[in-house]
């Protein structure tokens, strides 16, 4: 398995959403969520996480060892935990 990034990755997000705007998105979805956060990635990813998940109906959350990108640093384990959750 092999992942990548390429130029758009590396540009600053132009959607930054209010706490309440995120809260209501997320509590808009319906769908089984699948949450993969690194085991050494940013406090703040962990915090929001802290923050969202009650308004998550269903998801599961699974890590991945690496830092932000751990899915370009871990493929194969993030892959597997892709799979699961699809099956």
């Amino acid at each position: 398995i092999y992942l990548e990034n390429g130029p758009k990755v590396k540009k600053g997000s132009p959607v930054r959403l209010n706490k309440f705007a995120a809260e209501q998105i997320i509590s808009a979805i319906t769908a089984e969520t699948l949450l993969i956060l690194a085991d050494d990635g940013y406090q703040t990813m962990k915090e929001s996480y802290s923050m969202f998940q009650q308004c998550y109906k269903q998801h599961t959350l699974v890590k991945v060892s690496g830092h932000h990108h751990c899915h370009l640093e871990n493929p194969s384990q993030t892959a597997q935990h892709i799979g699961e959750f699809l099956l």
